[in-house]
């Protein structure tokens, strides 16, 4: 493996792992976990969601999750959005 696409990798891989959270978190919030949700509330969550979603999904795009080369650096597949807070590293 080349030093370009291990740093790829990783880079993926330290932008995932904290968006994970903030999805997780979001997702939390927009069920009652923490109480109820205004409907202001709920319209900043439901941005911040999409925008997490469409960062996701770019990063899913040109970084697909579980890749070989993941693998290989020993790096377990991104939990993804269903992932509650509790099961996230680092949360």
């Amino acid at each position: 493996m080349d030093g370009s696409t291990e740093g790829s990798d990783t880079l993926a891989h330290d932008l995932r792992s904290p968006l994970t959270s903030i999805v997780s978190y979001v997702d939390l919030l927009r069920t009652g976990g923490a109480g109820a949700v205004s409907d202001d509330q709920e319209a900043m969550l439901a941005v911040v969601a999409r925008n997490a979603d469409r960062l996701m999904g770019l990063l899913d795009e040109h970084f697909p999750p579980g890749n070989p080369a993941d693998r290989a650096l020993g790096r377990a597949a991104d939990p993804g959005p269903g992932a509650t807070p509790a099961s996230v590293p680092g949360s």
